[in-house]
């Protein structure tokens, strides 16, 4: 140390050259707390931007009146759901509805297979698969799910599509072939969700078990016919 203080004195040059370095990280320094703190006020006004973008949003009374339609809507798209009190009776009742549709609609030879999830079978991989097992199903939902099968016949064909499409409560089909070999034969897959513990079946529903022209359901998305 005492050798380095004794270059600093005798020579000018190291001098002003520990100085300038010393300048240098001062301006360097300055710089960077210059930018921080720039950086802090922009944040800030950022966050007061925002601030006064919510406080003006939530001054305006449109969106209780979007709560209320939500609320609305909700209770509009839980109508449409199918009810009943108990795994059995929500298999029973749409097993009832599909058998007597499709009676009324005068199909001939049906084939009828009637299967329920809920949330844990949903989770079960492999179980059931071919009726869409693996799909997710709310907690407070059924799924049940309907295959039936008969001879296609135009007639009976869209008398049937006119039953399902002409009711309220929501039913989905989700897949419908026609084939052609070796005998014309139709193949839909339905389902419907039902609220639990919602009741007795029919008497929940509003909807007599022995006409099925009352029964709700959704119209189909569409047809696939390989000819």
């Amino acid at each position: 140390m005492n050798k380095l203080f004794s270059e600093l004195q005798s020579n000018q040059r190291l001098r002003w050259g520990c100085w300038l370095i010393l300048g240098i990280l001062w301006f360097y320094g300055t710089l960077l707390l210059r930018d921080g703190a720039q950086a802090y006020v922009d944040q800030y006004g950022g966050t007061l931007k925002q601030y006064s973008r919510l406080t003006a949003l939530a001054g305006q009374k449109q969106w209780l009146e979007r709560g209320e339609a939500a609320k609305l809507l909700k209770v509009q798209m839980e109508g449409r759901l199918w009810q009943a009190g108990t795994p059995g009776l929500a298999q029973a009742t749409f097993q009832d509805w599909m058998s007597q549709t499709l009676t009324q609609a005068g199909t001939t030879r049906p084939a009828l297979t009637v299967t329920i999830f809920d949330e844990k079978s949903a989770d079960v991989p492999g179980q059931n698969a071919k009726e869409g097992a693996g799909e997710p199903v709310l907690a407070d939902l059924w799924k049940i799910t309907a295959r039936a099968e008969f001879d296609f016949s135009p007639p009976s064909f869209y008398k049937l599509m006119v039953q399902l499409g002409s009711n309220e409560r929501r039913v989905v089909i989700e897949s419908l072939t026609i084939r052609k070999e070796p005998a014309p034969r139709a193949d839909i897959v339905m389902v419907a969700y039902f609220q639990k513990g919602k009741g007795q079946a029919g008497a929940t529903t509003g909807i007599p078990l022995n006409n099925p022209l009352n029964n709700p359901i959704a119209p189909p998305p569409g047809i696939k016919a390989p000819f």
